[in-house]
């Protein structure tokens, strides 16, 4: 992780320009949750979930978070806002994706028989999550018929009621003449 210890203080080093290493590096959580459109209060409890790793922290304690660290809560807004998964879905889902990463960066010392289960498991992590998405496109689907009738519906009846307005304005125009 180079100079950054998950959960650690972050001693911030000077940069040529006088600037803080960490400011041009790291972002504070008031600038993640513009960047994101959450609440500093939602940052700090995906945190508590852990959702999100415990953040770098300034000698004063501010948590200062790696773009690598926005991406991951952007991420999340993305399951969570975009697919409808609730928030112990997103952790499995994540999960799985830090596994298959890890697993990915390479084990060469691992057992065979270590890294199979570990791939076992990750490919039916993968098959549960393929399941639970497919469930909801369906739900999606469904809610879109019911939307497309219930459309449908409204569309008749607007179309009935502006013959029926167009009738009671001959009508009086007919009276009037």
């Amino acid at each position: 992780m180079g100079n950054r210890e998950r959960g650690g203080t972050l001693a911030a080093p000077q940069t040529a320009a006088g600037a803080p290493a960490a400011e041009r590096d790291y972002l504070q959580i008031g600038e993640v949750a513009e960047l994101t459109g959450l609440t500093q209060r939602t940052l700090r409890y995906y945190e508590e979930l852990q959702l999100l790793d415990p953040p770098t922290r300034m000698a004063g304690g501010f948590r200062l978070y790696s773009r690598a660290d926005v991406a991951r809560v952007q991420h999340i807004v993305r399951l969570k806002q975009l697919l409808g998964f609730s928030l112990a879905e997103i952790k499995e889902i994540v999960t799985a994706e830090e596994a298959q990463a890890d697993l990915q960066a390479g084990s060469g010392n691992a057992a065979s028989a270590r890294r199979l289960a570990r791939l076992d498991h990750l490919i039916a992590t993968t098959n549960s999550q393929l399941d639970m998405l497919a469930r909801k496109i369906g739900q999606m689907e469904v809610l879109r018929g019911e939307l497309a009738g219930r459309l449908q519906e409204l569309e008749s009846r607007r179309a009935a009621l502006l013959i029926e307005h167009e009738g009671a304005q001959l009508h009086a125009a007919s009276e009037y003449s």
